[in-house]
């Protein structure tokens, strides 16, 4: 195959975009069709060991592979101000007519994308350029208020929000490389550097469904999209959700897939089974794109990893399952409903009981992390500690295995000593001997909701195995996961009459049973090496003295990379996260990022740290950022916004 590096592709005001792209070597006698992936993590450092696999498969099968830095990152020109902004949409649509008047393009495009090349894939499908003939959206959502990185059921999430607010922060000020850019990489990095700004203090200003959330996503009209989507999820992953959305919204131009993986793209997928999932692209792209084949018209329109019930204990590197197909989504079959009683979970609905707690604050100390990559980490503990800190109700044990696949939905009514606040909702697979395995959880806040509510469980696929318990646990907190509310953290709740449990039961006696896919292929070996691996670690600690709460974690999302002209690319990030026992206006979120770039005397360094609390005003938001090169001081700068809490005016 043929690389081509630094291409630069023009916009329509001018600014040029970087990109890298993998040909067929006979692509200039015989035009091959492009598939796009378009993304803000830099493919000259950062992201060149994965595209350095997903690409030149691409070229294998007779296709441009091609992978565009976002406008203002990487050696592209610009600068980047905000997360899929009309700016951002308009260049996808700019890069894919652009694609498609290259003499060794074929016309037809199609994009590709995981997290954020998920996101814009749809959205940019849904201005419908008329080279875009699919979009293979991975680990993505429809709805960026609903289960995006910033909020949860109209609550924000403390431990993924500033964070992710904080990389950004760090990542945007990355320089674009000199031996790629030439000597316009300092002007460029300048005037990014003058435009930088922390993205969360503005996304805290939106904390219902505005127009600026509305703004990508998608489930505001779903026929704006006409080209064939694949959506594809991970049963750990929080975005999740949306394929069955997806399904249900486009209908007949949706299919979906959803494994036992993390955030990752599946061929790379963990927890395992990985697959050959460029080999099912391959055949969906050959029909859409070229039109032969037959794509993937042999599978249901959506292919399910159903997992066996576990043992009590960390849940292993590879599950054991079986995969499982929907014909279409909604299936024609009636949830199983089991009525919340002040007895537990039963068949039949019992008087109305009023119920409160006083709530803790401990309740999340055994949450998964939010953003998870497949590792022992990202796992949630045995919750039997967190379901002793909340309402808890349980059914029989079960008479025999009951499988679900979607969204279950718990409906409660609040007691006349509801003052607001949140309702945080964890569904638990229970054992004979006592271990409790998180399965789903939903939050919702309680500011202006009604007396009755309803409060959607992330999505999942699960078997319940025969002899054990199905539990819903109901607390009013659920930190750091999620910042506490202003109003408290008791939870008054009135169980019986209407109150339910709302299962998406499927059958489990394996008539949709489909047959195992294939391993991924072994990837030749990687031009970029990992000096020291990505990683994750999380450590809680409860000072028994203070009664302080205190949340750890320390993650690299790239690790330390070299690439083969000699560049180091190292990052390293840590976030803290405190709180008292009691008191919801001590929380505090605290996100330092480390980034190093360097090649023989060229060395640049940032340094970043964000801060987040409350006051009685609401959130008060700090970010600090310094830039050197070559131990010399570029930019010093630090930002400070004071946000009112929604719920603040009691």
């Amino acid at each position: 195959m043929l690389v081509r590096d630094h291409v630069q592709v023009p916009m329509r005001d001018g600014v040029r975009l970087s990109a890298r792209i993998w040909l067929p070597d006979d692509a200039s006698s015989t035009p091959v069709p492009a598939v796009l992936e378009y993304i803000p993590y830099r493919k000259g450092d950062a992201t060149a060991a994965r595209d350095g696999v997903t690409h030149p498969a691409l070229a294998a099968a007779g296709y441009a592979g091609v992978r565009l830095d976002a406008r203002g990152t990487g050696d592209s020109e610009g600068v980047m101000l905000g997360e899929y902004l009309q700016q951002e949409l308009d260049d996808g649509v700019d890069a894919i007519a652009w694609l498609a008047e290259q003499r060794w393009c074929s016309g037809a495009v199609a994009m590709i994308g995981k997290s954020w090349g998920g996101f814009n894939g749809l959205q940019i499908a849904a201005l419908r350029p008329p080279a875009l003939r699919a979009v293979i959206s991975i680990c993505s959502t429809d709805d960026r208020f609903r289960d995006d990185i910033h909020m949860i059921g109209g609550c924000v999430y403390a431990a993924a929000a500033l964070s992710w607010a904080s990389t950004m922060f760090a990542y945007n000020a990355r320089p674009p490389d000199p031996a790629t850019s030439g000597e316009s990489w300092r002007a460029t990095w300048l005037t990014r550097l003058e435009a930088h700004r922390p993205w969360g203090h503005e996304w805290l200003t939106h904390q219902t469904r505005d127009a600026f959330w509305q703004h990508g996503s998608v489930c505001e009209d779903y026929d704006a999209i006409a080209c064939p989507v694949y959506m594809v999820g991970g049963l750990v992953d929080p975005y999740r959700g949306a394929p069955f959305r997806l399904l249900a919204g486009a209908p007949g131009r949706t299919r979906a897939l959803l494994g036992p993986w993390a955030h990752t793209y599946p061929h790379q997928g963990a927890p395992g089974p990985a697959i050959d999932f460029l080999g099912l692209c391959v055949r969906l792209l050959d029909l859409e794109l070229k039109g032969i084949g037959t794509g993937l018209a042999d599978e249901p329109a959506l292919r399910a990893f159903m997992p066996e019930p576990l043992a009590a204990g960390p849940a292993p590197a590879v599950r054991t399952g079986r995969w499982v197909g929907e014909e279409r989504w909604p299936p024609d079959r009636e949830p199983l409903v089991l009525s919340i009683t002040a007895d537990g979970l039963r068949a039949t609905a019992g008087p109305p009981v009023a119920l409160s707690h006083d709530g803790s604050l401990e309740h999340g100390q055994g949450c998964p992390t939010y953003l998870p990559w497949g590792v022992p980490a990202d796992e949630a503990s045995d919750q039997q500690g967190e379901d002793g800190r909340c309402l808890t109700f349980d059914s029989e044990p079960l008479a025999d295995r009951v499988e679900i696949l979607g969204e279950a939905r718990v409906r409660i009514t609040r007691s006349t000593a509801c003052t607001g606040g949140q309702l945080v909702v964890r569904l638990c697979d229970v054992q004979p001997g006592g271990h409790s395995r998180l399965i789903a959880y939903g939050v919702l806040d309680l500011h202006e909701a009604t007396r009755e509510v309803e409060v959607p469980l992330l999505a999942t696929a699960h078997a319940f195995a025969a002899g054990n318990r199905i539990r819903v646990a109901v607390a009013g907190s659920y930190w750091p996961l999620v910042w506490p509310s202003p109003r408290g953290i008791a939870v008054n709740v009135v169980v019986g009459g209407s109150a339910h449990l709302a299962l998406p039961t499927r059958p489990a006696d394996g008539t949709t049973d489909l047959a195992p896919l294939d391993e991924p292929p072994t990837s030749a070996p990687s031009a970029v090496e990992q000096v020291e691996p990505a990683f994750v670690r999380r450590r809680a600690i409860r000072d028994a003295g203070s009664h302080e709460l205190r949340n750890e974690v320390d993650a690299s999302n790239f690790g330390t990379i070299r690439l083969g002209d000699g560049l180091t690319y190292r990052e390293l990030g840590a976030d803290r996260f405190s709180i008292r026992e009691g008191d919801p206006g001590s929380a505090m979120a605290s996100s330092r990022w480390q980034i190093e770039l360097e090649r023989g005397s060229w060395k640049v360094r940032i340094e970043t740290t964000s801060t987040m609390a409350t006051d009685a005003g609401g959130f008060v938001l700090d970010d600090e950022i310094t830039v050197t090169e070559g131990g010399e001081q570029v930019l010093a700068r630090s930002f400070r916004s004071r946000v009112p809490q929604r719920g603040t005016q009691l």
